[in-house]
């Protein structure tokens, strides 16, 4: 099988991470775009 517990647990606690990092460099992006305007 693929998903096994522990690789699906952190695969999910990986992609949360992920996500919170792509919203703080998008919240960047457009705290920078804004000064940059």
């Amino acid at each position: 099988m693929l998903f096994h517990t522990p690789c699906y647990s952190m695969y999910k606690m990986y992609s949360i991470y992920f996500i919170k990092l792509i919203t703080t460099i998008s919240s960047y992006n457009v705290i920078y775009m804004g000064v940059f305007l």
